[in-house]
């Protein structure tokens, strides 16, 4: 009991011993390295294709069909993705990790 009594008779002093174990404290965030979160990128492309008027259909054996095959030559290819609508086809490719 007698930290307590003590801190609050030198309440100054403890004001004082708080801003400064605070401003301590911000400072070391502020300064500490950032190794332990390394910024990287993911290997993912986007393929965004605009046909016009086009249905689904179209689209599909016209524009996706050929960007799949063209992709699927390509190595360290992990995953390819498309979505189709009216007009508009998305492939997403998602490379390998270890690919730059």
């Amino acid at each position: 009991m007698q930290l307590p009594e003590y801190a609050l008779r030198r309440m100054p002093f403890t004001v004082i011993v708080l801003m400064m174990l605070t401003l301590l404290g911000v400072l070391s965030f502020l300064t500490m390295p950032r190794s332990e979160d390394p910024q990287f990128a993911v290997p993912t492309v986007r393929v965004i294709a605009v046909y016009p008027g086009a249905n689904p259909e179209d689209i599909e054996q016209l524009v996706v069909d050929p960007i799949e095959d063209a992709i699927n030559e390509l190595d360290d290819v992990d995953r390819i993705e498309s979505s189709i609508q009216d007009g508009v086809s998305v492939t997403s490719i998602d490379f390998l990790a270890s690919v730059d």
